[in-house]
Order: structure tokens, then C-alpha cells, then sequence
């Protein structure tokens, strides 16, 4: 199912064109914005941000990261088909199903 939200730019802020916000498929920016924050940071959910940066500069493992990522989509209601950590970077596949059935 796609998603559509606000779009934000490479600053992480809004998105604007022509002097409006701009709306898009958003289902990317999502998941990016959930491996960014960090726990805390979304005040009407506490528990929403797998805080990535943190856990790279602490040098945790992959499969903590892996696991922290995984679980955050999850809760978000993705389905993840593909997760790697590969040199720092993070490659992820993952969806939102059709809630329609």
C-alpha cells in the first residue's frame, strides 16, 4: 500500500514547491525518520526511534542495529523483506500492507 504524507527535504525540513507543502509517497521517508530519532523524541510516542547514529558511534553490534530497525518498523506496521547493515550503511526493503485484505 503506498503512503502519502508531507515530504520532507534533505534538511529534514518541509518541503516546499511554488510556495506549498508538498505531498507525496512517503512510505522512505518513514523509515528513515524512524532509524534517525532516537527513543524520546516523539513526544506522543516514547518508545518510536531506533536512534541508529547513537548505536553506530557506540559501536554496537550489527545485529543489535539490525534488531533495534527491524522492530521499529515492525511496530510501525511495515513488513520488512529485506534488512542489511553493510559498511554503515543500511539496506532496507519494506512495506506497508494493504490493509484493505
Amino acid at each position: 500500500m503506498k503512503v502519502f504524507d508531507l515530504l520532507l527535504n534533505a534538511d529534514l525540513d518541509l518541503a516546499i514547491e511554488g510556495g506549498d507543502l508538498v505531498i507525496g509517497e512517503s512510505t522512505e521517508q518513514h523509515q528513515q525518520l524512524l532509524m534517525l530519532t532516537e527513543k524520546g523524541e516523539w513526544r506522543e510516542r516514547p518508545f518510536v526511534g531506533a536512534g541508529i547514529n547513537t548505536m553506530l558511534l557506540d559501536d554496537a553490534p550489527a545485529a543489535a542495529i539490525i534488531q533495534a530497525i527491524q522492530s521499529q518498523m515492525e511496530l510501525d506496521g511495515q513488513v520488512v523483506t529485506h534488512l542489511a547493515l553493510i559498511d554503515d550503511r543500511v539496506e532496507l526493503i519494506g512495506y506497508y500492507p494493504d490493509s484493505d485484505g
